[in-house]
């Protein structure tokens, strides 16, 4: 049978199959055409229902003497004795909010922020403020000798270019593509796994997979297939969103009215989106053992497709020509530009082209992972995958382990105190994972975690090298500014380490040899060592590093420091010594943390070709490691 023949007949008679699933029609049909109207703008029903009822509510407030006459009738204030307190609940009947008596010409409005009486009542003592201002300014003007009124100096009139539909557009663009993301991939999760976890355990896969059938055009169907019903899916939501939001459920007054351009471009954005989206889930039903393992790690899957499109969430950022190279992110933001009506056609074509790259990738590596034994027999259970040499899923374990031990355990220390906390951090989550991981599984600790002495050729490359990494981040972090500024609270951070009161070798103690021996343990020792057998020397180099990024938790410090994590992976593979790794990492911190402290980077801008220069010298020092032959060992 052709791949083309075997594809039409599993196609057709596993969507028949599927479509008479009453679960496969809720999850495409019913949920997406329901959520938005139940949750979403019901919810927005509700609370406008409540924030309309306490609009009308009389609040209790104390105000000066001088500003009673400001209050009238309409702000739906009682005006009572008192001040407002900490201890004080906050009831119905009690205080909600209070302005101050004038001193040094400062008015103080007080209120409690955790309630919404009171803020409702800091709302409308705003506006008392401004009629109580504006009338003492006039008075003022008019005992100067010049009776006009503030309003008569200068006057403003605001106008908003964009219209309703665009404003209600934008607001709802920022949640919008995070919902879609978790409703196409809810309506794709079932069907993969039930295509081949579930025909696994059935053992109808291994048959249909044995015959003469082609298995390309098998593999495609069923990966089609899924395709199908994510976009289905998202279509389906797609349909519920613009009518709810066109009928204005929730406030008539409030309907979006979505262009059919708008429409239009979601619409497309869907096709490559659920391209990506199912070739993820292909590719996790694939390698899940059995049909409830699936399902434990559909989760994780889902909320690593759905943290990218959670950047529309961020009003500031916009869609550019990076952002547009960024997997789930960029239809995200393109989807949000769309309904706000300020979508360019050039980012967005980008948009479209990256994301169809980015499905074909997805697609290649997926259907590579069908064609693997694998996916007839299932796989192999922790004990066979040991006794084989794979230890991926351990190395995945030791770091899992170690970035929540860092998450709640070492970010706790450190805020208590930096310098014991960052030891602690060291010590105990970076250099206790490594060493104990290898313990745990009965392997030799030295071999696994390339602890042998390099050639001296090799330590000198390495501190070319080491001198020199400090270009390789000053590089990608220029190159990612435009997409991810620095935040200014990194800065701020990394400024309070350099400034502790601790003399320059304790710094440099704490912030670079510790970290250089430590995390070199954990990521280019334990991790890197783990993964030996099971990947590739270039795809291990990779994972190593995006690990090694991943766990400085903080989005704008990934790449910077992912790319020095490759850089040091491949050192240690090159000179078959971790020695090398630890010296570039301790140089490259320690060169970071004394010009800081001595205020040489203080408005320091280093040229662009002198940062070229640095890291091409220090590639090519990696590059050169492991090329001169090792002196013979006596005995």
């Amino acid at each position: 049978m052709t791949p083309g023949s075997a594809f039409r007949v599993v196609f057709s008679g596993d969507l028949r199959v599927h479509l008479r699933d009453p679960v496969t029609i809720l999850m495409m049909v019913v949920l997406p055409v329901l959520l938005f109207p139940a949750v979403i703008f019901g919810g927005q029903a509700l609370q406008s229902q409540q924030q309309g009822r306490l609009e009308t509510e009389v609040l209790a407030v104390s105000v000066p003497d001088a500003a009673l006459r400001y209050i009238d009738d309409s702000d739906a204030l009682r005006v009572t004795r008192g001040a407002l307190s900490n201890d004080a609940p906050d009831e119905v009947d009690q205080l909600q909010a209070s302005l101050s008596e004038p001193i040094d010409g400062v008015v103080t409005l007080s209120y409690r922020g955790t309630g919404a009486r009171s803020k409702q009542a800091r709302n409308r003592l705003r506006s008392v403020f401004e009629r109580w201002r504006d009338g003492d300014q006039a008075h003022r003007f008019e005992a100067a000798g010049r009776p006009v009124t503030p309003g008569e100096v200068l006057a403003v009139q605001i106008e908003d270019l964009a219209t309703a539909g665009d404003r209600a557009g934008q607001s709802l663009g920022r949640y919008l593509p995070l919902v879609l993301v978790f409703l196409v991939m809810g309506g794709g999760t079932y069907t993969a796994l039930d295509l081949f976890t579930g025909e696994r355990e059935r053992g109808t896969l291994e048959t249909l997979l044995t015959t003469s059938a082609d298995r390309r055009g098998i593999l495609l169907a069923k990966y089609g297939l899924v395709v199908l019903f994510c976009f289905a899916t998202g279509l389906c939501a797609l349909a519920s969103f613009a009518v709810t939001a066109r009928l204005g459920i929730a406030d008539v007054e409030q309907a979006v009215d979505l262009s059919p351009t708008a429409l239009g471009v979601m619409a497309v954005l869907l096709v490559p989106l659920a391209l990506q989206l199912a070739a993820l889930l292909v590719a996790t039903a694939s390698y899940a053992p059995d049909f409830k393992t699936g399902q434990n790690m559909a989760l994780p899957v889902l909320l690593v497709a759905a943290a990218p499109a959670a950047v529309a969430a961020a009003p500031t950022i916009e869609l550019s020509y990076a952002l547009a190279l960024v997997p789930i992110a960029n239809v995200a933001v393109a989807s949000r530009a769309a309904l706000g009506g300020t979508v360019e056609a050039g980012p967005l074509l980008v948009c479209l082209v990256a994301t169809g790259v980015h499905a074909g990738i997805a697609l290649a590596g997926a259907s590579r992972l069908m064609g693997r034994e694998q996916v007839v027999l299932g796989s192999a259970s922790a004990g066979d995958r040991r006794a084989r040499g794979n230890y991926a899923g351990d190395a995945l374990w030791t770091f899992l382990c170690a970035l929540l031990a860092l998450w709640f355990l070492g970010q706790t220390a450190q805020h208590l105190h930096l310098a014991r906390g960052m030891a602690f951090t060291q010590l105990a989550l970076m250099a206790g994972p490594a060493l104990l991981a290898p313990m745990a599984l009965g392997l030799p600790i030295r071999p696994l975690l390339s602890l042998r002495r390099p050639a001296w050729s090799d330590v000198a490359l390495a501190l070319i090298a080491g001198v020199t990494a400090p270009c390789i981040g000053q590089l990608v972090a220029a190159a990612q500014d435009p997409l991810l500024p620095t935040p200014t609270r990194f800065l701020e951070a990394m400024e309070d380490a350099i400034l502790l009161d601790l003399p320059l070798p304790a710094l440099l103690l704490l912030f670079a040899v510790l970290p250089a021996i430590c995390e070199e343990l954990l990521f280019r020792g334990t991790i890197q060592g783990l993964l030996r057998s099971r990947l590739a020397p270039l795809a291990r180099v990779l994972v190593v590093g995006l690990l090694f990024g991943l766990v400085h938790l903080s989005l704008t410090r990934i790449l910077p420091t992912g790319v020095l994590g490759i850089l040091f992976a491949v050192a240690v593979l090159r000179s078959r010594s971790l020695g090398t790794a630890m010296l570039m990492h301790g140089l490259n911190n320690g060169l970071l943390i004394a010009a800081g402290h001595s205020g040489a980077l203080d408005d320091v801008d280093v040229p662009l070709l002198v940062l070229l220069a640095g890291g091409a010298v220090c590639v090519g020092a990696v590059a050169a490691m492991g090329r001169l032959p090792r002196a013979p060992r006596r005995g």
